[in-house]
């Protein structure tokens, strides 16, 4: 663990409190407009995500845009008891909770809440070439405000011999699959279809927001079957199969993609069209995540912000 997480850690993240976590807050944040007002004594922090898709309708992998995300968490809840006894077969469990909100990219409708823009390619009828421009929105609420996409990173130390992997003496730590959770909706910046721009109006997008869900693997630390990167000293996001809190890691799911609607063109209504290429139910996606660092947040962004390489794509199946 680097000197700066270590450091970012300390400095609140790791307050033992027993109340529950408040809900993020509806009104604006007077500091960052376009943002949700953070909980009280949250810590704020930037995560940069990396990731890639299938369309499951056509197979088709396709890498998804940089996210760079806001990141408030309000609280670590840690429950201990060495004597075992209240919550076997662990001697301290802990809760970790966070906030966050995509930042825009220049020239979208808002500051935070777009993603930049990515590209699914496809054949028409079998044999015309359809491009479609995407973006990803969160949800917004009665005032205009992104909804959170909400992280939840279980942590549990086992009690002594209780471990699956360790020894008589030895604790061990388990972190439970970790949960990435919102609501988010696609809109469709642009269509071309054999090269020509059908300039497709400003409303189309999915008729529906859908749940995006996406989890982790148990990670135990003393797993023999661990691979470098993977352990508490050398983890790396950019490689560990597992995820870890504040240290990132990969997450993994399925989202539907619903029908498209308000899809015109001075011409034609490409709803039917577009439903029919991208529209279909458990599209696999996998994220993965860079530390949280208060180095990575749009507003005080340094050198020192991870940034998690692309994500390579699988080898198409023949």
């Amino acid at each position: 663990m680097s000197r700066r997480l270590r450091t970012f850690l300390a400095t609140g993240m790791i307050a033992v409190l027993v109340t529950p976590l408040l809900a993020a807050s509806g009104a604006e944040d007077p500091e960052h407009p376009g943002l949700p007002e953070p909980p009280a004594r949250a810590t704020e922090g930037g995560i940069v995500s990396q990731g890639i898709a299938q369309a499951a309708r056509t197979r088709q992998w396709i890498r998804l845009p940089r996210l760079d995300l806001v990141a408030y968490v309000p609280s670590q809840q840690t429950q201990k008891d060495p004597s075992c006894r209240s919550f076997p077969p662990y001697q301290e469990v802990q809760a970790w909770h966070a906030y966050t909100y995509v930042a825009s990219p220049a020239g979208a409708p808002e500051p935070y809440g777009y993603s930049p823009s990515f590209t699914v390619r496809a054949l028409a009828f079998g044999a015309v070439p359809v491009e479609v421009r995407l973006r990803l929105e969160q949800t917004r609420d009665a005032d205009g405000l992104p909804e959170a996409w909400e992280l939840d990173v279980p942590n549990k130390t086992f009690c002594p011999g209780r471990g699956p992997h360790a020894g008589p003496t030895q604790t061990e730590q388990h972190t439970p699959p970790a949960s990435f959770a919102g609501s988010v909706s696609v809109a469709v910046e642009s269509v071309r279809v054999d090269g020509l721009d059908l300039a497709v109006a400003s409303s189309c997008r999915t008729i529906a927001a859908t749940p995006l869900r996406l989890s982790s693997r148990d990670l135990y630390s003393r797993d023999p079957d661990l691979r470098p990167g993977e352990g508490a000293l050398d983890w790396d996001p950019n490689t560990a199969r597992f995820f870890n809190g504040p240290g990132g890691g990969l997450l993994e799911g399925m989202v539907d993609i619903p029908a498209f609607t308000g899809c015109s063109t001075p011409d034609d209504d490409l709803d039917a069209l577009l439903t029919g290429l991208v529209s279909a139910k458990d599209n696999p996606i996998s994220v993965r995540a860079g530390q949280l660092t208060t180095d990575c947040l749009p507003w005080r962004y340094t050198e020192g912000c991870f940034v998690t390489s692309p994500m390579p794509l699988p080898v198409k199946d023949d």
